[in-house]
C-alpha cells in the first residue's frame, strides 16, 4: 500500500523536476 503512495509522490516530484 505504501509503495503505491510513494510511487505516486515520486512521479509527481519527477514531473515537477522535469518542468
Amino acid at each position: 500500500m505504501f509503495d503505491s503512495v510513494g510511487r505516486s509522490i515520486f512521479l509527481l516530484t519527477g514531473s515537477l523536476i522535469k518542468w
